[in-house]
Formats: structure tokens, C-alpha cells, sequence
């Protein structure tokens, strides 16, 4: 059976330390029962570059 998939969204602003937090779980050694990408933003961006990033 193939690997359940989510896409958690953060508001860059304001949600940081959950996002770092989460983020985390995708370490090699992770006890987390999934794998885990972390495709986030490293900068906030204006939602029209990042709309066209990710179209």
C-alpha cells in the first residue's frame, strides 16, 4: 500500500515554530510512522511570485 499524502499549509509570518517543528519529523531517524518533505518557502513571498512559483 503506497504512503498516505498530506499538504500541510503554514502561514509564513506566523506560524514558524510549527512549521520548524513539523518540518522536523523529516529527519532520517525520525520515529515518525511516514515520510516526511519539506517543499516549504524558506522566504515569505508576495502571493502573486508564489502563486506563479508554484502554478
Amino acid at each position: 500500500m503506497a504512503n498516505p499524502r498530506a499538504f500541510p499549509s503554514f502561514v509564513f509570518d506566523h506560524n514558524e515554530p510549527q512549521k520548524t517543528m513539523f518540518a522536523g519529523q523529516a529527519v532520517s531517524d525520525s520515529p515518525a510512522p511516514f515520510p516526511v518533505e519539506d517543499r516549504s518557502s524558506k522566504i515569505s513571498l508576495p502571493q502573486n511570485q508564489w502563486e506563479a512559483k508554484n502554478a
